[in-house]
């Protein structure tokens, strides 16, 4: 964390420190004390986010360092980042992805490192390759994955580790907002207009002026009614159920004016 805060815009940046315990907050809020954009939150990835008090699709860039691969199922924490990540949003990690002795002479011997439970994905070892965590990530629902390792003759990263970057998709492109119109139009008007909206596929009401003391339902869409009395427009209204109609656009038609 301490290589972003210096690059970051304290004026537009929020930044959520985050770890299983608050027992880790204490060198961190004395370390970062003059970075005054840090909120410091528990957070269990393998568990419901909401619930420990973070919005849904609440952040833009989610970082995490060694950490995701010691969990005990990598689908339940990618779902978990995803709703975290806002559309559009960006995964880092920074991840071991070679089997080292060091490793496995210093983490191996605590049970913390054996907990994974997904065999299916890791079935001896918890560390998963640059190839599979770009696949697992693409099939876990970001649109995108892109793995950087810096590489040496030796060895296939440089340290063991790579930077993984995955992109959570946009919102789908949805239908266009539900729209309807209600014309409310003199006898002449709505003659006029009824074979333009009868041929077209918008979604309407004709209310057509009635001199008649009436109240007709002629259709779904087609309405007879003497407009000089309230409580005939109010019928309609009432009638319509306007709520399910979406963006309703009222439009008052007369051939006089």
């Amino acid at each position: 964390s301490s290589f972003l805060f210096d690059i970051l815009s304290k004026n537009r940046t929020h930044y959520s420190f985050t770890d299983i315990s608050p027992s880790f907050f204490i060198k961190a809020k004395d370390e970062f004390r003059d970075y005054d954009f840090i909120e410091y939150k528990v957070l269990d990835i393998e568990r419901e986010i909401v619930s420990q008090g973070f919005a849904e699709n609440g952040f833009d860039i989610v970082i995490a360092s060694n950490v995701i691969h010691a969990t005990k199922d990598l689908k339940t924490t990618s779902a978990n980042i995803l709703k975290l990540l806002a559309p559009g949003g960006i995964l880092i990690l920074n991840e071991v992805i070679e089997k080292r002795n060091w490793i496995d002479l210093t983490f191996g011997m605590t049970d913390g490192w054996w907990r994974f439970e997904d065999k299916d994905l890791r079935s001896s070892y918890p560390l998963l390759s640059n190839a599979t965590w770009k696949l697992f990530l693409e099939q876990s629902g970001f649109e995108t994955a892109a793995v950087s390792s810096p590489a040496n003759k030796k060895s296939n990263s440089f340290s063991g580790q790579s930077l993984i970057f995955a992109l959570k998709p946009e919102l789908k492109k949805t239908e266009k907002s539900k729209k309807h119109k209600l014309f409310f139009a003199d006898s002449k008007s709505s003659k006029n207009i009824s074979k333009y909206i009868k041929s077209s596929e918008e979604s309407y009401t004709l209310v057509s002026h009635s001199s008649k003391d009436e109240f007709q339902k002629i259709s779904d869409s087609e309405y007879k009614a003497d407009l000089t009395k309230k409580e005939n427009v109010e019928k309609v209204f009432k009638d319509l159920s306007l709520s399910d109609k979406g963006n309703v656009s009222i439009v008052f038609m007369n051939s006089h004016s």
